[in-house]
């Protein structure tokens, strides 16, 4: 399988994440959709268990442990963020909530390139076709923003 394939599908989801959450938000608030997302959090991983087993339990090291620990301390608090913001935007605001926090990857990508260059592992480096996307996405960001 083509790993840009596999690229696409939370696009595609997230989509649909994005105006659910915000029709969830809207009627019960923040704690409740988070509430809900952990429990289908727990079903997915319990399903993967089930058909993957545990074998990738064996690779785990303190460091890919660490690794995992602080991806979801941000994940957690960054969609409880996000389910917040869509609670109290107006609402002609809330495709602008579930844009500009579907934009993380800009950001993300500097920080692989700043990791390139410091020789961090996992680091990448961008080609000039990527890097005119990386300046779309950030001017998309403010014009998205703005009033």
């Amino acid at each position: 399988m083509d790993w840009r394939f596999f690229s696409a599908v939370p696009f595609v989801l997230w989509v649909f994440y994005a105006v659910f959450s915000s029709l969830a938000n809207k009627a019960h608030g923040e704690k409740v959709t988070m509430a809900v997302e952990a429990l289908a959090m727990v079903i997915v991983a319990s399903v993967v268990l089930l058909i993957a087993g545990i074998n990738d339990f064996r690779q785990a090291t303190t460091r890919s442990l660490t690794y995992a620990g602080i991806l979801a301390f941000c994940s957690a608090v960054g969609v409880l963020s996000q389910f917040y913001a869509f609670k109290i935007a107006p609402p002609g605001q809330q495709g602008a909530v579930g844009m500009i926090g579907g934009m993380y990857p800009i950001l993300a990508v500097l920080i692989f390139y700043g990791m390139y260059l410091a020789s961090i592992e996992g680091g990448a480096n961008l080609s000039s076709r990527q890097w005119l996307g990386v300046l779309g996405g950030a001017m998309s960001l403010w014009l998205v923003s703005g009033k």
